[in-house]
């Protein structure tokens, strides 16, 4: 009689183990497919005076918003817009993120673009790669987010390549690490490729040498 009851209680134990278990994979498995659910997500563009934001190279459809579609948890997605310069003067392409919601969505999401100080002459067109990964350790709440993508193009001096104001040794010494680089290679800078032909050569600082000593206030 004593064994019985021994038995008993031991399969008691064991069962409860087992639905302990059990709770405990469930919850897991819970936990993962929330965190790893989908998150849409939008965003609005502007475009500042003189910039044109574009779906094709050829600028007849304007951008007014991006869909990124639903990313999973880690993924990674690439939006390519057009931006022309549609004023008279040469300009230094910005662009600002704003209006996040949820508000502190920027501080867990990453959000990147081709184009860093890149100058863009009157008319012409840049290819702009937009790049937002969603990581895989985002905090739990998102289950979508939007926010706001301006561009905007800052009128300076086509030697100015660091946009201090003025065309000096500042921007001969950045010019000259870029010197003979393309675009992949360690020391490109596009902001040094004055003429936008692909390479920093002679050309460029022919431009700068041109440019030499003066200043955006004239």
């Amino acid at each position: 009689m004593v064994r019985s009851e021994g038995g008993k209680l031991q399969r008691s134990k064991t069962l409860v183990l087992f639905l302990i278990l059990v709770l405990i994979l469930s919850f897991s498995l819970y936990e993962l497919v929330l965190r790893r659910s989908p998150v849409p997500s939008a965003s609005a563009v502007e475009a500042g005076a003189n910039v044109g934001v574009y779906w094709d190279a050829s600028c007849t459809q304007i951008v007014d918003s991006i869909s990124w579609g639903t990313l999973a948890l880690g993924g990674t997605q690439q939006v390519v817009v057009y931006v022309r310069n549609e004023g008279n003067d040469t300009f230094n392409l910005d662009l600002a993120t704003l209006d996040w919601q949820p508000g502190n969505a920027y501080l867990s999401l990453n959000f990147s673009w081709s184009c860093q100080n890149t100058t863009i002459g009157a008319g012409q067109v840049e290819k702009v790669t937009q790049t937002l990964h969603v990581p895989s350790d985002i905090p739990s709440g998102f289950s979508s987010f939007s926010f706001n993508i301006v561009f905007e193009g800052g009128t300076y001096l086509l030697g100015d390549i660091n946009h201090d104001g003025v065309v000096d040794i500042h921007d001969l010494v950045i010019l000259a690490a870029a010197y003979g680089s393309t675009p992949g290679a360690p020391n490109w800078n596009p902001a040094a490729d004055l003429n936008k032909d692909g390479v920093v050569n002679l050309l460029d600082l022919q431009i700068l040498a041109n440019e030499y000593g003066k200043t955006s206030t004239g």
